[in-house]
């Protein structure tokens, strides 16, 4: 990190970001924010200001993370499950052939 000065702010700012993720409670959310905030300001690089600007975007949903430490892995994996049947079938013709793909193999059953 030291004979890459960019690589070190990208990766202190990552650090900033992770730590950011490991917060329960709002106010010290709100503190580690400004931080991050400082950190970004200080820098000149576009990849970090594009990056703040995402994760303020999002950052009613990582306040939401911090309150109720869910996300929505679940329904990403279920939507990507589906896709990648509907991938492997080629297309399906009839929607309720490919619901009953769906639910059989997301029961753990094969089609006969």
């Amino acid at each position: 990190l030291e004979s890459d000065p960019e690589l070190g702010v990208i990766y202190g700012i990552k650090e900033h970001v992770r730590q950011l993720l490991k917060i329960a409670d709002i106010h010290e959310f709100q503190s580690r924010w400004a931080v991050l905030e400082k950190s970004v300001k200080a820098t000149k690089m576009t990849e970090a200001k594009t990056l703040f600007r995402t994760l303020t975007a999002w950052r009613r949903e990582l306040l939401v993370f911090v309150r109720t430490r869910l996300t929505n892995a679940r329904s990403e994996a279920a939507n990507l499950t589906a896709k990648n049947l509907k991938r492997i079938g080629r297309g399906y013709r009839n929607h309720g052939h490919y619901r009953l793909r769906i639910l059989l193999y997301t029961a753990g059953l094969r089609p006969c």
